[in-house]
């Protein structure tokens, strides 16, 4: 029986998503990430430490992985390394590699905030509104187009780095001083929901979503959801998908905002919260596979339970220097320096 064999990027903290690929028969995954100290790089069957991706040499150490385990497909878990690896993808095509992420045009377009807002505004995609300066976010609040309180972050952030909710126009001015690369969007006061969803590599179709509405956030991440029905937002996802091209995992935030279903983020990836789809039925890995073998996916029905609330709880993974040393022997951990 044929193997095939995932490589897991930056793998992190993400235990319970490297579990549900490890579930599926005749699979080989390998995690990686730069520090020792991630607990779901030891879940996987192998394991190696990598640079981190500001390291030049971090493709070729991931493409050396690659051979040296046989890599069939590989992803990443953040948004930087998807990023940095989509410039890459023919070094991967070229050696017979999926790589799980949407065409490099699409990523280029979730990685910037600022691009991803013009780009759904001139597909008529129902969009947070989004200020790329000061001075035309100073120009309609002149206009009472906009008021406070606001957020700004990152055009390009993740995982929630330098948010801050500002409220006047001159803590604004001083907050943004010296600032580059900065957004400004409304503060939303209506209900935050994720959506996690499947589309195919080949197709492009999507398979599958599963919809939360957000009951506790930390640092980026959903700690507390509640299953919601994903009829009322499939029409926007269905067009965002086709639009942008998007393919494989995506996570998608939306606010619902006076009667509105507004686009909020998009990530060409897991996002956090993926356990409480997989907990309620959906099963992404399993189409990742199914893609990596060359096979296309049939579309799914999104007949899950509804209401149900869903919490993540931490856990301990321990293990002994000893411990380590014996799996590095095994698993033949990679010089980082």
């Amino acid at each position: 029986m044929v193997m095939t064999n995932i490589l897991i990027l930056n793998a992190g903290t993400r235990v319970k998503l490297v579990e549900y690929f490890k579930a599926l028969p005749d699979l080989k995954v390998v995690c990686t990430d730069a520090s020792l100290c991630a607990p779901a790089l030891f879940s996987g069957d192998r394991y190696y430490q990598m640079p981190y991706i500001t390291d030049p040499t971090y493709v070729d150490r991931v493409l050396e992985v690659c051979e040296l385990e046989q890599i069939d497909g590989v992803l990443s878990l953040i948004d930087p390394a998807i990023f940095l690896l989509s410039q890459q993808r023919q070094r991967f095509e070229e050696k017979r590699i999926v790589f799980v992420a949407p065409p490099t045009p699409a990523v280029d377009l979730c990685f910037d905030k600022r691009k991803m807002y013009k780009f759904c505004r001139d597909h008529h995609l129902p969009t947070v509104p989004t200020y790329s300066n000061l001075a035309d976010f100073e120009h309609d609040y002149q206009q009472g187009k906009v008021n406070f309180p606001v957020f700004i972050k990152p055009a390009t952030g993740s995982a929630s780095m330098k948010i801050q909710k500002v409220e006047q126009l001159a803590e604004l001015q001083a907050a943004l001083s010296g600032q580059h690369e900065m957004i400004i969007q409304p503060f939303m006061t209506g209900t935050e929901y994720g959506v996690d969803a499947y589309c195919d590599l080949e197709t492009g179709e999507l398979i599958e979503c599963f919809v939360k509405e957000k009951l506790l956030m930390r640092s980026g991440e959903t700690d507390k959801a509640r299953s919601a029905d994903p009829n009322p937002v499939l029409p926007i996802l269905k067009a965002l998908v086709k639009a942008a091209d998007l393919r494989g995992p995506i996570d998608v935030d939306f606010f619902y905002e006076q009667g509105e279903w507004l686009i909020s983020e998009v990530n060409p990836r897991f996002g956090g919260g993926y356990p409480f789809a997989q907990a309620c039925g959906m099963n992404s890995p399993k189409w990742i596979v199914n893609n990596v073998e060359h096979q296309s996916n049939q579309r799914q029905t999104n007949n899950y339970p509804l209401n149900m609330v869903l919490m993540k709880y931490p856990e301990i993974v321990m293990l002994s220097q000893a411990d380590i040393a014996s799996h590095q022997a095994i698993s033949g951990v990679l010089d980082a320096g």
